[in-house]
């Protein structure tokens, strides 16, 4: 068996032994459960709803989790749990070892796989095949960034858009921040801050547009830039390495 099916049967495999030892203890009081990075868990994100989520670290009763396309963050036990049954057979027919070795990803725009592979770099690409990175920024932060594998076209024009999570509004950007973003795109001869998403889901990002056939040397200077912008956004908002 490939190793990434044994890997993934192992996850699987902890996950329900998880959810078994939770029912079983039902009568006797609630389970002491720990994780460990690379469990995949059910994480509850700072608006009360549960997420899909990996634990990346776990350190003195905490953990480290990315919840998948949300955050990353530090959070208690109590807001981590098991998949229930339910949530093991929407994702299990993927890991599950008999399943084919296909992928909910799908493959993204090869001129920009290439122009990573001249930078020594790697990235998973999401359902969209839009590539996702997480690059380091300093002080043991990092920061996510995508990269769009579809373009858009204006005359001979063909633009890719690179953009990296700065905060969640949650729909509610107040009127100082709104004028603060739309002053801080004055002052950027590359890139602009933009709101995506609605509701809860809502979020500043911050957005660069670059020629879709960018060389690696332009790639990287876009993703220094994105990543920077980004992240020190980040920092004075949220306070926390969340994205």
């Amino acid at each position: 068996m490939p190793a990434p099916l044994i890997l993934a049967a192992r996850r699987l495999a902890r996950t329900l032994l998880v959810v078994a030892v939770l029912a079983s203890s039902s009568l006797a009081g609630a389970a002491e459960v720990t994780w460990a990075a690379g469990d995949d868990v059910m994480a509850m994100g700072k608006d009360g709803k549960w997420y899909f989520a990996e634990v990346l670290e776990a350190k003195d009763g905490l953990y480290r989790v990315d919840m998948l396309a949300v955050s990353k963050e530090w959070v208690d036990a109590s807001r981590v749990r098991p998949r229930n049954a339910d949530e093991v057979r929407a994702v299990g027919s993927a890991d599950a070892p008999d399943a084919p070795a296909a992928s909910p990803s799908k493959p993204g725009d090869e001129r920009v796989a290439a122009a990573l592979r001249g930078l020594g770099m790697t990235a998973e690409t999401d359902a969209d095949g839009d590539y996702k990175l997480e690059l380091p920024t300093g002080g043991g932060r990092t920061q996510l960034v995508w990269i769009l594998s579809r373009t858009q076209e204006w005359g001979e024009l063909e633009i890719r858009e690179v953009w990296s999570p700065g905060f969640r509004t949650q729909g509610k950007l107040d009127l100082a921040m709104a004028r603060r973003l739309l002053g801080e795109n004055n002052t950027k001869k590359l890139g602009a801050w933009r709101i995506v998403g609605s509701g809860d889901a809502e979020a500043a990002v911050f957005a660069v547009h670059v020629d879709a056939a960018a060389t690696p040397e332009v790639l990287k200077d876009v993703l220094d830039l994105v990543t920077s912008v980004a992240d020190n956004m980040e920092l004075e908002v949220v306070g926390t390495d969340e994205h």
